[in-house]
C-alpha cells in the first residue's frame, strides 16, 4: 500500500499543500496549487499597479493595458490548472494500478495437505447439502464457513457461495446466514485488501474534485475581475477561446 498511498498523498499535497510537518527546514512548498497560483496572480497585481503608474498612458490606456495584463494571468492560470489535471490523472491512474494489483492478487496458498484436506471436506458437504438437504448437513456447512479463518479457504467458500447458498437458505435462518456469509467474506478480504479498496474509493473522489484549492477563486475574483470567476472549472473552454 506504500506505493498508493504516496501517490494519493501527492495529489492532496497539489491540491491542498502539503503539510509542514512534511517539509524540511527551510524546504519550499513546490505542490501546492494555491502557492503558484498566488505568483501568477501577484505579478498581475505587480504589472497593473506598474501599469496605473505610467504618466504615458491616458485613462483608456491604462484600461486597456490592466485588460492585456489580467487576461495573461488569466491564461497562465488556466494553463497551471490544465497542468495539474493532467499530472494528478497520472497519478491517480498509477494509483489505482497500484491498489487493483493488491485486490487481485491471490491470497498465500497454505500447504497442499492442508488444501486437500479442505476440498475434500468442501466437496463433501456441498454433494451432502445437494443430495440429502437437511437441516443437519446445512449446520455442517455453516460450521465449516463459521470455522475458517484463512484467507485463501474463505475465498473459495465465498466464490462458490452462489452455489450452495440456496439450499443452505431452505434450512437456515436468513439473518443467521447472512451473518454467517458476511464472516466468511471478512475473512477472504485480507487487510491490505480492505485498505485497498478503501484507496479506491478515495482516488474515485480525488477524480471527481476540482484539481486545484478551491480558494484560488477568491484571490482570482480580487486580481482579475469577476470575468474569470468560473476559470478553475472552465479553463479547457477559456483557452481554447484563446487558440491555446
Amino acid at each position: 500500500m506504500e506505493k498508493v498511498n504516496a501517490h494519493i498523498q501527492k495529489v492532496k499535497d497539489m491540491i491542498h499543500g502539503q503539510s509542514p510537518n512534511a517539509l524540511s527546514v527551510g524546504e519550499e512548498d513546490t505542490l501546492s496549487s494555491m502557492k503558484q497560483a498566488m505568483k501568477i496572480l501577484n505579478k498581475v497585481r505587480e504589472e497593473v499597479q506598474e501599469i496605473q503608474k505610467d504618466p504615458t498612458l491616458s485613462a483608456v490606456g491604462i484600461a486597456q493595458k490592466e485588460r492585456e495584463a489580467k487576461e495573461r494571468g488569466a491564461v497562465a492560470l488556466a494553463k497551471m490548472v490544465r497542468q495539474y489535471k493532467a499530472t494528478i490523472d497520472k497519478e491517480l491512474d498509477a494509483a489505482e494500478k497500484a491498489a487493483r494489483a493488491i485486490i487481485d492478487k491471490p491470497s498465500a496458498k497454505p500447504p497442499q495437505t492442508y488444501v486437500s484436506e479442505f476440498t475434500e471436506k468442501y466437496q463433501e458437504l456441498k454433494t451432502e447439502l445437494a443430495v440429502f438437504g437437511s437441516r443437519t448437513h446445512a449446520d455442517r456447512m455453516l460450521d465449516l464457513m463459521n470455522s475458517v479463518t484463512d484467507p485463501y479457504f474463505a475465498k473459495i467458500l465465498k466464490d462458490g457461495f452462489a452455489e450452495y447458498g440456496t439450499a443452505l437458505r431452505e434450512h437456515v435462518d436468513h439473518m443467521k446466514l447472512s451473518t454467517v456469509y458476511e464472516k466468511v467474506k471478512r475473512v477472504a478480504e485480507t487487510d491490505e485488501r480492505t485498505v485497498a479498496k478503501k484507496a479506491l474509493e478515495e482516488i474515485g473522489m480525488l477524480r471527481n474534485a476540482q484539481p486545484v484549492n478551491g480558494m484560488i477563486s477568491m484571490g482570482i475574483s480580487q486580481v482579475l475581475g469577476s470575468e474569470y470567476a468560473g476559470l478553475l472549472t472552465n479553463y479547457e473552454h477559456f483557452l481554447r477561446s484563446k487558440g491555446e
